[in-house]
């Protein structure tokens, strides 16, 4: 689906961002950290390049992504 979106509207359009973003956050609930983690990014990169990054939505997938940053760096500091 993330491939459909990128190919029809472009890999930096907002609506991807929108795919990246919800492909990100099932990546995580699957327990497939890294993957999730690098479309919270792309997806945090694309929204702040088009909407700013006092957008809502940027602001949202910000405060996610530092969220899931920070739950790894628990992670890293108990193993």
């Amino acid at each position: 689906m993330l491939h459909f979106f990128e190919m029809e509207y472009g890999p930096h359009e907002t609506i991807t961002a929108e795919c990246l973003f919800s492909y990100a956050l099932v990546s995580l609930k699957i327990g497939n950290d890294m993957v999730g983690l690098e479309a919270m990014q792309k997806a945090h990169m694309i929204y702040s390049n088009n909407l700013g990054e006092y957008d809502q939505k940027t602001k949202e997938v910000e405060e996610n992504l530092i969220a899931v940053e920070n739950a790894f760096k628990q992670q890293e500091e108990h193993h």
